[in-house]
């Protein structure tokens, strides 16, 4: 029990065709982030370690398939399996409705199987456990100086965030309203925690102005600065001022034309959406 439970780390469940057990949809090779915490002293239940898709495996006793189960306890004994060491070190695990998981159910694809409960314990149900150590994810400047920082930003309503607005304010206008696609916008880093945004056009950066509206400067200055933040609930992103305000796309001005302005609160209307080509 000591080797499967591995103290709890993160361990990966590899298949009889080297493929992986995964918490995404539809399962792909390599993608595999699972752990094992202790039930009892005979039994395991095998849970996902991963952010929003936390939860167990569980046997559908209706279909034979591997479910989602929220939680694993007697009330909800679906979860709970009797793990078994094979000779050749693989291991398999066992339903209390005595099925063994596994993946030997074809999917559309030679590197996609569903992943399904059997009746034996044969070459299909058998797992390999190997260490897992999670890549360093990348920091929110990496993912914003990908590609030099070029986006296109689009609003919460699918808007897109212009340069070509013939007057001194910034809009957000749809992407075919002049110039047929939506505006190229840089993100340039200017210190380990700001970054200013370019018109990769016209070379202005946005300002916050005076008054709360985004304007134009040609040099970045301390009204340029932008604090940017990932927005954990959606994968936005939103970029503070340091007046503590958001940029947002929410004043309506008329039919498909809203006015970039800067808020209180970095609500829906102050989440937007990086594009890149």
């Amino acid at each position: 029990m000591k080797e499967l439970l591995a103290n709890g780390t993160r361990q990966r469940l590899k298949a009889y065709n080297n493929l992986y057990l995964t918490d995404d949809r539809p399962a792909i090779k390599g993608l595999n982030l699972w752990a094992m915490p202790r039930q009892d002293y005979l039994q395991v239940v095998i849970k996902s370690s991963r952010g929003f898709d936390n939860f167990f495996i569980g046997h559908n006793t209706e279909d034979g398939y591997a479910k989602e189960a929220r939680v694993a306890n007697d009330q909800q004994p679906s979860a709970i399996l009797t793990p078994v060491k094979n000779d050749d070190g693989s291991w398999s695990f066992k339903s209390r409705d005595n099925k063994w998981l596994s993946a030997n159910s074809y999917y559309y694809e030679a590197e996609r199987h569903y992943v399904n409960f059997e009746s034996n314990n044969q070459r299909c149900e058998r797992w390999r456990l190997e260490p897992y150590t999670p890549p360093t994810p990348p920091t929110i400047m990496d993912e914003l100086l990908a590609n030099g920082g070029k986006r296109q930003f689009k609003s919460f309503n699918w808007l897109y965030l212009a340069d070509n607005y013939p007057d001194e304010y910034l809009y957000t206008l749809p992407p075919w309203s002049v110039t047929k696609k939506p505006e190229d916008w840089i993100i340039v880093q200017m210190n380990n925690n700001e970054v200013a945004i370019k018109s990769a056009r016209r070379g202005y950066y946005i300002r916050h102005g005076l008054v709360g509206w985004g304007t134009y400067a040609d040099v970045a200055d301390a009204w340029e600065m932008l604090t940017p933040v990932k927005n954990a609930v959606d994968g936005t992103f939103s970029f503070k001022t340091r007046k503590g305000k958001w940029m947002s796309g929410h004043t309506f001005e008329e039919h498909r034309k809203y006015s970039v302005s800067f808020e209180s609160e970095n609500g829906w209307c102050e989440h937007w959406v990086l594009e890149q080509n």
